[in-house]
């Protein structure tokens, strides 16, 4: 089976929320990494219908952000709607590690050897050689992996009242 591998965008950007939307709307896998300043995130891997989608990653990682946090995602997301956002700064030593492990996911998911970002993604910073592995649940109602609901034709119906005979 196809998967879509996404490195290289901020989980914000709008072209990788595209590529969510386009793997959901199409059923296929897709894997997701980037680096971001001190930080790179490999994960989620994405399979339609039984996974967390990006949007529910971003979700719950800015569910834990402050007010400020959350506006400056938002506004990221408008300045760069509709083209690629430039590459933040990131150390090239750790941006290449971090892309070789997303590497080593990538090549455990296409050979299902068991891949580690089925519902969640690791984390890496450069502090250390530490990995943290972010379980990430899927969002109710998400905008992202959410199929809308059915229409609930018994509760939209309206009936008349009842009539008097005499």
């Amino acid at each position: 089976p196809e998967v879509i591998a996404c490195w290289g965008f901020s989980y914000r950007s709008p072209l990788a929320l595209e590529v969510n939307a386009l793997a959901i709307e199409h059923g296929k896998r897709a894997l997701f990494g980037t680096v971001e300043g001190a930080i790179a995130r490999i994960g989620p891997f994405v399979i339609p219908g039984n996974t967390a989608c990006l949007v529910c990653a971003e979700s719950r990682i800015l569910s834990n952000a402050g007010p400020d946090e959350v506006d400056i995602a938002a506004a990221y997301g408008r300045r760069y709607a509709g083209r690629i956002a430039p590459d933040g700064p990131a150390h090239p030593l750790f941006a290449e590690a971090a892309s070789r492990l997303f590497l080593l996911e990538l090549t455990s998911v296409l050979t299902h050897y068991g891949a580690r970002t089925v519902n969640g993604f690791v984390e890496l910073d450069t502090s250390g050689a530490d990995r943290r592995f972010h379980r990430v649940l899927r969002v109710p109602r998400c905008p992202g992996c959410s199929r809308e609901a059915p229409p609930r034709i018994p509760w939209d119906l309206t009936f008349e009242p009842p009539r008097r005979t005499t």
